[in-house]
């Protein structure tokens, strides 16, 4: 508006055409009693540019300045200069007007970039410039407002907030690229709209603050997710099918308790299997082997397992225990019912493996063997056992003594007509209960299990006894007493 110099007051153009017009309404400039830093001018208060004002950060604030709201960037008429020398223009069109002379020809560089305008026009900023101050003046307007720092910081928090909350909570990388694209399009509507009704909102810190905190906040979660996932992976890779895997990271905020998997009490169904004779087979191999033998079977079994959506709880020497129903607890009967399925279709399926184990081994000159089998149904607790670094995840209870025992009972019994490389399978009462019509397992009988104190009724599970096509060994009729 005006500058000072040597004790010499130096008016802009727009300040000393608006002054000269409004003198015509006695209307001349005048200090504020109450703010050395305005003053009146008609009905407007002018107040002095500050260099943080708006979105500005440090400007230079020399002279008196004002912020321009551009209200009316096309309300200007404009005539040619031809249109005048040639006297087109009505007679009384300039009277009582403020009229300014200026050129818009390419030729001469006075464009600035505005708010509202790439190539803004000297000219018309300098007529933006009076047709506010006149408007203030005699109109009583306020002119381009602006909020206070702690507001301008609120408001930049408020959006690295919403920023956080998304990266947070948007996994799908076209949802985040789509959200992200539409809250930046809402918050310049927003400024848009408060810049029309005389606000000076700050546009670039908010927006980048939102970006910066939602890519932050993703970047952590992600790799939050990653280190779950890994100790996930550490403890099930090996022992789920890569469904259950799946399962379980779907519903990682329920599985896990801080750095591991969260102690539940459900219901399961227990497999354990153990080879026939091992300790004198091992006598009669060398230790290299013998570790590859055996692995050959582990694997072999392993893999049969997982494919019937079995977790491998650990190997015991020759021995493995499986569970069903586990680590993603069961809350239904039909699906307590379908995990004592799979386990004896696996119990099925791993006597045919070993059958195939047996001819191949044979074919190479190595011992054949055979396997027993137990399962049961029951309550138990499953968690993670172990030190911060190394865990295992594990189930415990009556249920797996159980299964074991059944697996275990009388080793040396051998029915009539079985083959030397048989495959027992002996299932409890719990078990059979839930197997339903596709199994016919024959009733051995009621008996005391090792360290059990209520008896238990025990099943043979035979393979011409399923449904399931499976071609397993056999056993005969004898009951076990």
């Amino acid at each position: 508006l005006f500058a000072e110099s040597s004790n010499q007051i130096y008016d802009s153009l727009p300040f000393r055409v608006a002054c000269v017009h409004l003198q015509g309404r006695g209307i001349v400039p005048a200090p504020d009693p109450g703010d050395t830093n305005s003053f009146l001018l008609g009905k407007a208060r002018l107040r002095k540019f500050e260099p943080d004002e708006g979105a500005y950060v440090g400007a230079d604030n020399s002279g008196w300045q004002m912020l321009l709201d551009f209200r009316c960037p096309n309300q200007f008429t404009r005539f040619t200069v031809v249109d005048v020398l040639s006297g087109r223009v009505p007679a009384g069109t300039f009277r009582d007007k403020i009229v300014l002379v200026g050129v818009n020809t390419p030729s001469v560089s006075d464009e600035r970039v505005t708010p509202i305008k790439h190539s803004h026009k000297g000219i018309e900023v300098q007529s933006q410039a009076i047709h506010q101050l006149l408007r203030q003046a005699i109109e009583g307007e306020e002119g381009l407002k602006s909020w206070g720092d702690w507001m301008e910081d609120a408001w930049v928090l408020l959006w690295c907030a919403l920023g956080a909350v998304m990266g947070y909570w948007v996994r799908s990388p076209w949802r985040f690229t789509l959200l992200a694209l539409a809250c930046v399009a809402s918050l310049a509507a927003t400024l848009s709209m408060a810049f029309e009704a005389g606000w000076w909102i700050p546009l670039v810190a908010p927006a980048l603050a939102f970006i910066a905190s939602a890519t932050l906040v993703t970047s952590y979660v992600s790799f939050h997710e990653r280190k779950q996932r890994g100790q996930l992976m550490q403890l099930f890779s090996k022992q789920v099918s890569p469904d259950i895997a799946h399962a379980l990271w779907d519903q990682r905020d329920e599985f896990l308790a801080g750095q591991r998997p969260k102690s539940q009490k459900l219901t399961a169904t227990v497999l354990f299997t153990d080879l026939v004779g091992f300790s004198t087979t091992s006598e009669r191999m060398e230790p290299a082997e013998l570790m590859d033998w055996l692995n050959e079977f582990m694997d072999a079994m392993a893999t049969t397992i997982m494919a019937h959506n079995g977790v491998v709880e650990k190997y015991i020497g020759d021995a493995i225990m499986a569970a069903f129903g586990v680590p993603l607890p069961r809350t239904t009967p039909e699906e307590i019912s379908h995990d004592a399925r799979n386990a004896v279709r696996c119990a099925l399926a791993m006597g045919v493996k070993m059958e195939q184990l047996n001819v191949e081994w044979i074919r190479r000159g190595l011992p054949a063997c055979g396997m027993r089998i137990g399962i049961h149904t029951g309550s138990l607790v499953a968690g993670s056992l172990g030190s911060a670094d190394r865990q295992e995840y594990t189930v415990l209870g009556d249920s797996v003594n159980t299964a074991s025992r059944l697996e275990s009972y009388d080793k040396d019994w051998v029915d009539e007509g079985m083959p030397v490389n048989r495959c027992r399978i002996l299932i409890s009462e719990a078990t059979r209960s839930l197997l339903g019509p596709d199994f016919n397992p024959i009733k051995i009988g009621t008996v005391a299990l090792k360290n059990k104190d209520e008896p238990v009724t025990i099943y043979v599970v035979r393979p011409e006894a399923s449904h399931s096509g499976a071609q397993s060994c056999t056993s005969s009729t004898q009951s076990i007493s």
